[in-house]
């Protein structure tokens, strides 16, 4: 139903939307990693996560400036400023745990 919705006839070959889960995928490892290696708090978790956002961001960002985002625009965009905006709380987040 989300791919219709973005009326982008790539979808989901279109490589955006490969380079938008592998960021949330990179994030995540980051975040198993940093946890196991500092199991006494949770800092690991909101930085990991707050690569994650960002890297999802940056993903979608590109392949919108690239031209290989072919669908409606304001999806797009509402995804970007989503994950944008999840990215800036975690940050902020990773700086109450110093």
């Amino acid at each position: 139903m989300i791919f219709n919705l973005s009326q982008d006839p790539g979808v989901p070959a279109n490589v955006g939307w490969v380079r938008c889960a592998g960021g949330f995928v990179v994030g995540a490892a980051v975040a198993a990693w940093l946890a196991a290696s500092y199991p006494e708090n949770q800092k690991a978790l909101v930085i990991g996560f707050g690569t994650a956002f960002t890297l999802v961001a940056v993903a979608l960002l590109y392949s919108t400036i690239a031209g290989e985002y072919h669908g409606v625009q304001w999806f797009i965009w509402l995804s970007i400023l989503i994950n944008a905006a999840l990215a800036g709380a975690m940050w902020w987040l990773s700086t109450k745990y110093t």
